[in-house]
């Protein structure tokens, strides 16, 4: 099984497959010009696509958290892990029932805490490495050692292929097709291995079974 976000993942690596890069690969390793812009551009694109799917899996699974918790006082580890990594500070504890306390609300202090991360996720987030998983999955309840030792390795070397290609000249890089697309298969499978991590946080909660008929 596959969440919809990497199965959209995947039919977008092979429309960019598709459009960019050649339907054969030379085997002298030599192409026209254009081709080497067009495996430049496929680099960059399929490392957004990458983004964009880190992203919106994260922000589905808080998302879900916040809708659990606010339908049935249903307390989840992508919730529990929201408030426990609120970079902020909350209010003290008062000394005194009497005057407003609505910032001691566990409701608004939920609240807060899934407004900062998702305002991280849309605006602050800016990449695939290792920083950027550890930043957008730990406040959801994936511990580091879960993270697919693969895959970080690889969206390191992704997110580094990519920046060295949007700050190079086309001399700089000239980009091997099929190494390019054999570098896109490999991530592919490491981020299959997240995925399967974080499918069961997007399932709907199980039913509760009667003890007795």
């Amino acid at each position: 099984m596959a969440t919809e976000y990497y199965r959209n993942l995947c039919e977008r690596f092979e429309n960019l497959r598709d459009a960019f890069l050649p339907e054969e690969f030379s085997p002298t390793g030599e192409y026209a010009d254009i081709v080497y812009e067009h495996t430049r551009a496929y680099k960059v694109l399929t490392h957004a696509e990458l983004e964009y799917y880190f992203e919106e899996v994260a922000k589905a699974i808080a998302q879900k958290a916040l809708r659990e918790w606010r339908s049935s006082n249903q307390v989840s580890k992508p919730l529990l892990a929201l408030v426990a990594y609120y970079p902020g500070a909350f209010e003290p504890l008062p000394e005194l029932s009497t005057g407003n306390h609505v910032e001691m609300d566990l409701e608004q202090r939920i609240s807060t805490s899934f407004t900062a991360y998702f305002s991280y996720v849309n605006s602050e987030n800016h990449g695939i490495k290792e920083k950027n998983l550890i930043h957008l999955f730990l406040p959801i309840g994936i511990r580091i050692d879960e993270l697919p030792h693969d895959l970080l390795i690889s969206a390191n070397n992704y997110g580094s292929m990519r920046g060295a290609i949007a700050h190079s000249t086309r001399a700089q890089q000239m980009l091997q097709p099929e190494e390019v697309k054999r570098a896109a298969d490999e991530i592919l499978g490491n981020v299959a291995l997240l995925d399967g991590l974080l499918e069961p946080y997007l399932l709907p909660p199980a039913e509760t079974a009667c003890e007795s008929e």
